[in-house]
């Protein structure tokens, strides 16, 4: 079956937001790993792909006032490049790393991945896959939310949104909704990724893939510690991703890491209250309590990263 539908190349942010405007069925084309695999698969039936590449605005990594602004147009590869990024936060670094092949990397980008948030229909690759053969067949069940997602909760950033109605900021955390939808507003984009410049702290992340090499990711844990001027942890913020049904900031470590070691009796504790906030979806590969304990192992994993235990 051939798709028709227009394709334009924006020369400017406010010409991509002009577009999207007055076009219902429009979408922004970045990277492409993503939409175009939708298309092709029968998700997606654009009436207009607008692409928005090359626009210098979307494509910046930049610090000013104490924040790290990134362009929603950077490519992940540009992540791994960055010099601002690994001396602030090379957790986010070390998570891009793992996102597919290098050839992907050079091509997609963080507002894509944060943007599409499942992960295609097909990642199984099992035969028999209704989604692979079209016609505008719901996502597949069994996707994982975007890899990038859990290192910026745990950085606490913030996604600046642009429409013909002006500006709007939202929280990473509540950008991301159940069944792994997305709170954008018709008609706007994402204009860039944002958080506070980050010199001090620690960071650790672990990841439970279907594959060693372009795997789907099953469960993702993504660890900040911040110390005191006496060396002594003050906060201890860890976000879960992967096969649930919401990627899920874990809330209420505070009151679990106040006056504690980190130990293994802690780590226990943080985990069963992260289970507790999760929802597990359906997984073809690995059974429910296997996910279940393997969670444990990824917090410890990233938290001994965290604590420069291991590497």
């Amino acid at each position: 079956m051939v798709l028709n539908f227009k394709y334009e190349k924006a020369v400017s942010l406010e010409h991509a937001v002009e577009l999207l405007q007055d076009n219902k069925h429009a979408y922004i084309l970045s990277g492409g790993t993503n939409i175009l695999l939708k298309i092709k698969h029968g998700q997606l039936r654009p009436g207009l792909l607008i692409s928005v590449n090359g626009l210098k605005s979307l494509t910046e990594i930049s610090v000013k006032e104490g924040y790290i602004h990134i362009g929603s147009c950077v490519k992940i590869n540009d992540l791994l490049k960055s010099d601002v990024l690994e001396q602030n936060v090379p957790l986010l670094q070390k998570a891009a790393k793992e996102i597919a092949s290098p050839e992907i990397r050079n091509m997609a980008t963080i507002g894509g991945n944060i943007c599409s948030v499942g992960a295609n229909c097909g990642a199984c690759g099992l035969p028999g896959c209704k989604a692979l053969s079209g016609g505008g067949v719901k996502a597949c069940k069994y996707a994982s939310s975007a890899d990038l997602i859990t290192p910026l909760m745990v950085l606490d950033a913030g996604l600046l949104l642009v429409s013909g109605q002006g500006e709007r900021r939202i929280s990473v955390q509540d950008f991301i909704s159940v069944d792994r939808k997305i709170n954008l507003l018709p008609g706007e984009l994402l204009k860039e990724i944002y958080f506070k410049e980050r010199k001090i702290g620690s960071w650790g992340y672990s990841r439970l893939s279907t594959s060693k090499a372009m795997g789907t990711t099953v469960i993702s844990a993504a660890v900040r510690l911040d110390k005191d001027k006496d060396n002594v942890i003050s906060r201890l913020s860890l976000a879960l991703g992967g096969a649930f049904a919401k990627p899920v900031q874990v809330s209420d470590i505070s009151q679990l890491v106040k006056g504690r070691p980190i130990d293994n009796n802690l780590i226990e504790d943080i985990t069963a209250k992260a289970i507790e906030q999760l929802s597990y979806i359906d997984n073809l590969e690995m059974s429910l309590s296997y996910r279940k304990h393997m969670t444990g192992v990824l917090i410890n994993e990233a938290i001994q990263q965290a604590l420069g235990v291991q590497s």
